[in-house]
């Protein structure tokens, strides 16, 4: 007969959630730094190879379909066959590898995109896996605050990355040395700290989350009625039958909803601000040092505002994250189409500067708490898969974000591309109105 190892219950999350949080920030700032390199290079790539918006858009938008691709097919069944975590270290090494190319190849176009899309395969396997291996390691009652510390570290990898092209331009680096060193250094680093340090809860506590291991948990497929309504009256939420597979999750209008808001989220956060901004600027006017300086305080106010309103999302809204993500969105269009006012104004930089921060600071409220919906509104069994095919409407998002705002900036103006980004805040905000009204999520 066979033996099945049993585990102890926990009175308490392990104190470990820390580090593996530590691991896996670490793991998702490097997929973000190296999509942000393009864009913040921008500029400089279009006058080395002399392309327009349009171009640079594809160019930088090709490891997002990569990413899309990889995530959608390659990492649930590399999850499958190997596990996580074994599947985040295979994603590492394709990582590194892209890195070491681009300090090999000749400075041309062809290579560089071929290079981007072996980068995107990688980081199409990280990603998921990064924002899922994190995820299962916090109770519900943490997980709003911890994916908002993740998300915040998308504003450092902004920042540090702006400010490390404006670096290596200034040393006259090439672009593909610039990404070669990144991604070849902070790749080998995140390799061994995967491999060495992080540990795989399934193994550890024979569970899919950190919640069923703690004692007195029930899921919500387990709750009796008198315990759902208990549930349902104390967190405000309403009770529906979560997907367990992506047969039932196809058939749910909550995942879709999920699945297309993802789309326009990624379409402001992922390819949408961080791509309009670095070419915004120059083209209202501003030399690279005025725009270096403005989007390295623009990217901090992620930092800042993810957390707290993670916070506020488990312990003032009780574990609901719609209410943020409204808030977030529709406040942040009317605050950037109040700044494109100032800036049209010719408003003074350190004023440009500060108001660039609150607008970033409103529309990334939501930036922790919404990645926390695709897990929380499946079962958990499901809820790294369901990520996965989140990041891939994300990605599809990213991308399709990136050739349409090119293309307006290119034939219209700079201001066209911005307000593309506008509109998919308030198509965010929708989506999320109607998840609110119908789950409660």
């Amino acid at each position: 007969m066979e033996n099945t190892k049993t585990y102890p219950k926990l009175k308490k999350a392990p104190a470990y959630r820390f580090v593996a949080f530590i691991i896996m920030t670490l793991v998702y700032i490097l997929t973000y730094a190296g999509l942000q390199v393009f864009n913040s290079a921008g500029t400089q790539i279009m006058e080395t190879f002399q392309i327009g918006e349009s171009f640079l858009s594809v160019l930088s938008a090709c490891g997002l379909l990569t990413m899309a691709i990889f995530s959608l097919f390659v990492f649930p069944l590399l999850s499958a066959k190997i596990g996580d975590k074994a599947a985040c270290l295979a994603g590492l090494i394709v990582i590194v590898v892209s890195g070491l190319l681009y300090l090999v190849i000749p400075e041309s176009l062809p290579a560089l995109v071929a290079v981007r899309l072996l980068q995107g395969m990688g980081m199409g396997i990280i990603n998921p896996a990064s924002m899922g291996m994190e995820a299962v390691w916090f109770p519900v009652k943490e997980r709003a605050l911890s994916a908002g510390c993740m998300s915040a570290c998308y504003g450092l990898s902004c920042t540090l990355v702006t400010q490390y092209t404006y670096r290596t331009g200034l040393a006259q680096w090439s672009v593909g040395k610039a990404c070669g060193v990144m991604l070849t250094a902070f790749g080998i680093v995140m390799f061994l700290l995967v491999l060495f340090v992080y540990k795989d809860i399934m193994k550890k506590y024979g569970v899919s989350i950190i919640d069923e291991a703690i004692e007195g948990y029930v899921p919500q497929g387990e709750m009796t009625d008198a315990q759902r309504e208990q549930w349902a009256k104390a967190s405000g939420r309403k009770v529906f039958q979560m997907p367990a597979n992506m047969k039932e999750a196809f058939r749910f209008p909550g995942c879709w909803l999920t699945y297309f808001g993802c789309f326009f989220y990624a379409s402001v956060l992922l390819s949408g601000l961080s791509f309009v901004l670095p070419l915004y600027f120059p083209a209202m006017g501003y030399d690279a040092k005025a725009s270096a300086a403005i989007l390295s305080m623009t990217f901090l106010g992620h930092i800042i505002s993810s957390p707290i309103f993670g916070i506020i999302s488990d312990r003032v809204f009780k574990g609901r994250r719609t209410e943020v993500t409204m808030m977030a969105f529709w406040g942040g269009a009317v605050l950037w189409i109040i700044f494109h006012g100032m800036v049209s104004a010719q408003a003074a930089i350190p004023i440009l500067t500060v108001f660039a921060f609150i607008c970033y600071f409103v529309v990334t409220l939501a930036a922790g708490v919404y990645y926390v919906i695709p897990v929380e509104i499946v079962k958990p069994e499901f809820a790294t898969k369901n990520m996965s095919i989140c990041l891939v409407f994300a990605n599809i998002g990213g991308i399709v974000s990136q050739l349409i705002a090119g293309a307006l900036i290119q034939n219209i103006n700079a201001l066209a591309g911005l307000v593309y980004v506008i509109c998919c805040m308030v198509a965010v905000g929708l989506i999320n109105l109607v998840l609110h009204i119908k789950y409660r999520c």
